[in-house]
């Protein structure tokens, strides 16, 4: 699996109260709601398989798709299909030209914070796309849900 996202997958499933187990090829995150498998299939996609009100269901996402499709079916507290976005994946970039030099600013005070050892959890809001920081990751959610979710890592990043 992707190195960097189980990093981020493990952010999620504390963010959001899941339990987390690893396997060799598999992440399993449960809650009293639901149950999410994620499983290896390729070095260029995953399996995820999940719970719905009709039964099991599985979604194979892409790299680009593994943290939106997760920060989708872990948010929710119904048993939902989760529908592919078919926006392009959410960078710092979009979000400073969409926000503007405030969040810019915000951004790169964080990091110095984050740099002195100070552990953040901030939601910074926005516009059209919602940044959040949780721990050393910034989250950004397009709040129109066309845009796919991700999560950089403030901690190496350089504005």
């Amino acid at each position: 699996m992707f190195l960097n996202r189980k990093r981020h997958i493990k952010l999620l499933a504390d963010k959001f109260a899941y339990s987390i187990t690893y396997g060799n090829d598999f992440i399993i995150l449960c809650n009293s709601l639901n149950k999410i498998r994620i499983t290896d299939t390729d070095k260029y996609s995953v399996l995820i398989s999940y719970d719905t009100q009709t039964g099991n269901t599985n979604y194979i996402a892409n790299e680009e798709d593994i943290i939106d499709t997760l920060y989708e079916f872990l948010r929710h507290d119904k048993l939902e299909t989760i529908q592919k976005k078919s926006g392009k994946l959410l960078t710092l970039k979009d979000y400073i030209d969409g926000e503007g030099l405030f969040f810019e600013n915000k951004i790169k005070e964080i990091i110095k914070e984050l740099n002195s050892g100070t552990n953040t959890h901030k939601f910074l809001g926005g516009n059209r796309i919602e940044g959040e920081i949780y721990k050393d990751t910034l989250i950004l959610v397009d709040d129109l849900m066309f845009f796919k979710t991700n999560m950089i890592d403030l901690i190496d990043c350089q504005i």
